[in-house]
């Protein structure tokens, strides 16, 4: 839990916090021991919400939505009834349905690439989540893209060089593993979606010890940990060589 702000009745609270493969703000009324998220459902299980500014009399919430359909830069998000909702008692199961959120591309115009590749993502990225046991990990590919007729990873400025693949519909595999080993990897959206358009498929565990699965997740790691953690990765980079159009010998 982190970026926690009052609003101004002193009686409610919001946060930033991991939940699964996500970052959302939920609210918390301190009063009734109630909880309930504030950021509405988008199409991906990896976006990345954060909190920037609450403004302390009316209560008007400004904040930044991050994902892999947005292009390079975020979108800022403004929630502007959240102290009617507050002041009118309306419960809070249904604070989320009724908040009423304004989306604004601050960034429009700002680079000519920025379209094309944010239209790009949102005919080819394709995003799955993965399941073993009680872990889950995202497996991110571009689908039919085709890495040296598009060339969009011109856009990033890099010294690496692109090799002809051995097999073309074959694409080599990237594994994103976090440290912690209690924490969970989200945001760093540039940094992945330039290896997708570089022609990587992009493979992100969330083995058992990873947070925003709850202290059971948690928990069930100790003394255990380089076994069940390795066990779940190795797994699901199986089940990604197996059922993806992923390079086994390139990882």
């Amino acid at each position: 839990m982190e970026k926690t702000s009052w609003l101004s009745d002193s009686k409610h609270l919001i946060f930033l916090s991991v939940s699964g493969c996500e970052t959302n703000i939920f609210l918390v009324d301190c009063e009734g021991k109630e909880l309930t998220k504030l950021t509405p459902k988008v199409q991906l299980s990896s976006s990345y919400w954060t909190i920037l500014y609450l403004d302390p009399v009316k209560d008007i919430l400004i904040a930044s939505l991050d994902n892999m359909r947005n292009g390079t830069y975020a979108k800022m998000a403004i929630l502007n009834n959240l102290k009617e909702l507050i002041d009118s008692n309306t419960p809070m199961d249904e604070i989320n349905g009724k908040a009423n959120w304004n989306f604004i591309n601050i960034n429009e115009g700002v680079n000519p690439m920025q379209k094309s590749i944010e239209s790009l993502f949102n005919q080819k990225f394709h995003e799955k989540v993965l399941k073993y046991g009680n872990s889950e990990a995202l497996f991110w590919t571009l689908e039919n893209y085709d890495r040296f007729s598009e060339k969009y990873y011109e856009y990033f400025p890099s010294d690496q060089k692109l090799e002809p693949p051995e097999t073309p519909s074959l694409k080599p595999l990237i594994v994103v593993v976090h440290g912690g080993p209690h924490w969970n990897l989200t945001g760093y959206v540039e940094l992945k979606m330039f290896n997708l358009l570089r022609g990587y498929n992009i493979l992100i565990p969330n083995f058992t010890g990873s947070c925003g699965y709850g202290q059971n997740h948690i928990e069930n790691l100790l003394g255990k940990i380089g076994q069940v953690d390795v066990e779940e990765i190795i797994g699901f980079i199986k089940y990604s060589m197996k059922n993806s159009a992923t390079l086994r010998r390139s990882l």
